[in-house]
């Protein structure tokens, strides 16, 4: 089986002596692509932003198209 992924960066807010998620963003976000049964498989501290990766079976596809464009 082969995947396809995605990626959405979400702002993280500076609160006194932590980090903190913007939740209502975040799982906003998290609902929006769920929807597209997109599977969250990591999260990353990135800076002051936080990296969400996805992924899902890639639906088939013609085997002579090529991998990179």
């Amino acid at each position: 089986m082969s995947w396809e992924y995605k990626i959405a960066i979400v702002k993280v807010l500076k609160g006194q002596a932590k980090l903190k998620f913007d939740t209502d963003k975040a799982v906003k976000l998290l609902n929006e692509i769920g929807k597209s049964e997109w599977e969250l498989i990591d999260v990353n501290l990135v800076g002051s932003e936080a990296m969400f990766t996805f992924k899902r079976p890639r639906e088939q596809r013609d085997e002579a198209e090529p991998l990179w464009k």
